[in-house]
């Protein structure tokens, strides 16, 4: 194998565990929610322990912060994120640990 190539299939191998550690957090795809104080987030998977932050998302602007839940790292199944009030506008849901963003996902509210 001639060391270009080495170096190739080298990087292949780092772009490759880059990529799966990027995708080891995410939201499961309940995104349609009815008004509710409390968000059915599902199951989240987090690289690491984390915490969820659930803000109000109205017109693609982050704003106030409306409840907070701590996750373990793995899969944690049926989330709920309790958020003081009845959320009537979207939401965005942002996985973080530490400052790090592990993932996000917006959830429609109907009315």
């Amino acid at each position: 194998m001639s060391k270009f190539t080495f170096a190739l299939a080298a990087l292949a191998a780092v772009g490759t565990a880059t990529i799966a550690t990027a995708d080891s957090s995410y939201f499961g795809l309940e995104t349609v929610q009815e008004e509710s104080s409390r968000l059915d987030i599902g199951t989240v998977r987090a690289s690491s322990d984390a915490v969820i932050e659930v803000y109000d998302f109205h017109g693609g602007t982050v704003g106030n912060l409306l409840g907070t839940e701590a996750v373990n790292a793995g899969a944690n199944a049926n989330v709920f994120v309790n958020l003081g009030q009845t959320a009537r506008n979207d939401v965005i849901a942002i996985l973080k640990s530490g400052d790090q963003v592990l993932a996000t996902q917006e959830f429609e509210i109907e009315d």
